[in-house]
Parts: structure tokens; sequence; C-alpha cells
């Protein structure tokens, strides 16, 4: 396995057997701008897969429930990032500005990246696979979703989403 770095251009391949800093600080801080907390009294692991690009940072990442959040003392006022999460094998529920959506196999969650947000990863099974896509350079397009963050149910974007990211961490290096 290699450690998690700022590398561009290069995947960071990284399995997790304990709750501990390197996960919550390399991982968790580094990458997503999250923290994370386990459910209580549920096993912990996490496989995490990074690949960073000058304006784009590709995720997969397995993970045992918990609740990631994303919180403004962590994330940039300044930043015109979006982040694409899609859910694919179990079920996360994502909470921002006051509401809820589920994410499944079937939708993507597009969010402001400067914005404060809950992500519950949900015991259906053993763990929980997303797919985190956060591109820098999208401020046109950023500019359409005029709320905070917007759920998209399509299995076609879903699919392409899975793709993109399999595609990117598989051909990084």
């Amino acid at each position: 396995n290699q450690e998690i770095t700022s590398e561009v251009g290069r995947v960071l391949d990284r399995s997790y057997s304990e709750y501990d800093r390197p996960f919550r600080e390399e991982f968790c801080n580094d990458q997503l701008r999250s923290t994370f907390e386990v459910y209580q009294g549920r096993p912990f692991s996490a496989k995490t897969q990074v690949a960073l690009f000058d304006d784009a940072r590709v995720i997969s990442a397995t993970l045992t429930p918990g609740t990631l959040t994303r919180n403004a003392r962590l994330v940039s006022a300044e930043t015109t990032s979006l982040i694409a999460i899609n859910v694919h094998r179990g079920q996360a529920k994502l909470t921002c500005d006051g509401r809820s959506m589920t994410i499944d196999p079937l939708s993507v969650a597009v969010v402001h990246a400067d914005t404060p947000f809950q992500l519950d990863i949900l015991p259906v099974g053993e763990s929980t696979t997303i797919s985190w896509v956060e591109l820098s350079s999208v401020s046109d397009l950023r500019s359409l979703i005029r709320n905070k963050f917007v759920m998209v149910s399509s299995n076609a974007l879903s699919e392409y989403i899975s793709f993109f990211v399999d595609f990117f961490i598989k051909y990084a290096n």
C-alpha cells in the first residue's frame, strides 16, 4: 500500500483495518476534507483509492457504516468545486441545508464543495462502496445548481460516474 500524499497523477491505494489517526487524518481530513465517525458497536474497515489531478479528485471508497461530516472548518469558502457522490453498493443518506436525500446505486448527489453536509453510510450489508468526484474547474456548471445540492435519479449518470472513477483510478498511473 502507498501512503496517502498529494502526488498528482498517481493512484493512492490504502486499506485500513483500524479506526485510527492515519484513516481519520490522511484519508478523511486530507482527501475528503471531512471527519468520519463509526457507528457504535460496528466493526471498522475501509479500502480507499484516490487519484489526484490538477483540477480533480477521484475517489473510490468502501466503508463500514458511519457518518462522514464535511463542515465549514474543513473546507475553503472560496472553492468553486462541485462534488458528485454515487453509491455502487449499499445506501447512504445525504443531509445538507436541513434536507435529507437517500443515495442508492441509481442516483447521484451533486454538492457545492464549500457547503457543509453529512453523509451517513447506512448499515445495509457489511459495507458501502461510494464514488466521489470533486471537480474544481466547473464554475459555469456550478452556477446552474442554484441550491447547495441536487439529487439526480439517473441510471445513466450513475453508471457514468462509476465508469469515470474506475477509468481514472485504473489508468492514472
